[in-house]
């Protein structure tokens, strides 16, 4: 799925729960957040603000993911190259 057809779905998503006054918690923000600013699916996302809000070091494959962590001060431990 493209960047772009992940945001479309993303902020449908969105505009549903707003119809439906059904008010997103601020966890939830900082997932579509993440996973639009960086291209991730929801569930990536999820992992991610994990880590950010335990200060956890996140282990991973993702090539996604191994970008989108470090700027956001998240440590990666991968096998990768």
């Amino acid at each position: 799925m493209t960047r772009q057809r992940r945001n479309e779905h993303f902020l449908s998503a969105s505009t549903l729960l707003a119809r439906a006054r059904i008010e997103p918690s601020q966890m939830s923000r900082t997932v579509f957040d993440l996973a639009t600013d960086a291209g991730l699916t929801g569930y990536d996302a999820g992992y991610l603000e994990l880590a950010m809000r335990l200060g956890a070091m996140l282990a991973t494959k993702d090539h996604a993911l191994i970008a989108a962590a470090p700027p956001r001060g998240v440590a990666i431990l991968t096998t990768r190259p």
